[in-house]
């Protein structure tokens, strides 16, 4: 007897908002995803870059023939191995695919590595469908070549949230105070990764969306991670309504740039740390504060850390220094006090 191939549970995927994905179709177009397709039920077909293409018409052919209407948007999105050949790629495929279907298929800006943890890309070799309500938000996923009962439940989702009224079933209330969402921006080192660790931890965080420039090695259920760079960051939609914004050692011009961002997301509170004396100086925290006046900046600084390996023996002897006159450190001078990395996480979150 066959062994039949396992497929993990996806079901921790459904009602996230499907993270940011850059892609470029066989028009030339460039399509982001979610935001080309708001306000639209749509249906993403994604292709592992060792995927074959029987698996991806199981799904495509049969759903866009039932929903051909202007309210469902398909997108057939291929991953490649090598970006660098994508214009040759999409050349090579507008021969072979009629021009009514140019609009349909894309090839993927960024690597299949990037998705793979937030969306449960698990093998290069699969075809992940997705189906995304008009927020952008993920109603249903699966992977592998289509079944009849997978088309069935598929089929059946695209039909509910083509009829079901959002906005009428919305029921607006106050946000608790209980739990909150924290996002944090910046990069992984070993002062942040205590700092992650510590809002997972925390009974009082509900969910933690990480938003770096290269994967992470966090897995946990309450954190959702997006792969974006300081040019894309301001095409994100998933940090809306968030009760706080971590930014960490992030130098003046991305900083800036970040927060000029946050600014539209009606978020309740922004803390910047600074972990390097020579990123921000005073008068560029003045400029900040100054242009986006009414947002709630909280400054957090700290330049030495225990437990950390020192690059020269003077560093070494700085720190070892600085220990010894700690008790005697105090208002400005705070901030040079010997910590470890846990202690310090503890302290801001």
């Amino acid at each position: 007897m066959m062994n039949q191939k396992q497929y993990i549970s996806r079901k921790k995927i459904f009602g996230i908002p499907f993270p940011l994905l850059k892609t470029t179709s066989l028009s030339k177009n460039e399509v982001i995803i979610p935001k080309t397709f708001s306000s639209h039920t749509t249906v993403l077909y994604l292709a592992g870059p060792n995927s074959n293409q029987t698996d991806l018409d199981s799904w495509s052919a049969s759903i866009r023939k039932r929903f051909e209407n202007e309210q469902v948007k398909h997108l057939e999105v291929l991953f490649i191995s090598d970006q660098s050949k994508k214009d040759q790629i999409i050349d090579q495929l507008k021969k072979d695919i009629a021009n009514e279907f140019h609009d349909m298929i894309a090839i993927a800006d960024q690597p299949f590595e990037e998705l793979k943890k937030t969306l449960l890309l698990v093998d290069p070799k699969d075809i992940f469908v997705f189906v995304l309500d008009e927020f952008g938000k993920v109603i249903f996923s699966a992977q592998g070549p289509a079944d009849e009962f997978r088309l069935y439940r598929i089929n059946k989702a695209i039909f509910n949230s083509l009829v079901t009224d959002q906005e009428k079933l919305k029921v607006i209330g106050a946000k608790s105070k209980l739990k909150k969402k924290v996002a944090f921006v910046g990069s992984i080192n070993n002062i942040s990764t205590h700092l992650v660790s510590e809002l997972v931890e925390r009974n009082s965080i509900q969910e933690i969306q990480l938003l770096l420039s290269k994967p992470s090695q966090f897995h946990h259920v309450k954190i959702f991670e997006q792969i974006v760079n300081q040019d894309d960051f301001k095409l994100i939609n998933t940090i809306n309504n968030y009760e706080e914004v971590i930014l960490f050692d992030l130098d003046y011009k991305t900083l800036e740039a970040y927060i000029e961002k946050i600014n539209t997301c009606n978020i309740e509170n922004i803390k910047v740390i600074s972990c390097d004396l020579e990123k921000i100086s005073e008068n560029q925290k003045k400029s900040i504060e100054s242009k986006f006046e009414p947002l709630n900046l909280q400054w957090i600084n700290h330049y030495v850390f225990l437990g950390q390996k020192s690059e020269h023996f003077l560093d070494y002897l700085k720190k070892l220094f600085l220990f010894a006159i700690s008790p005697f450190l105090f208002g400005k001078f705070k901030h040079f006090k010997p910590i470890t990395p846990k202690k310090f996480a503890d302290k801001i979150i």
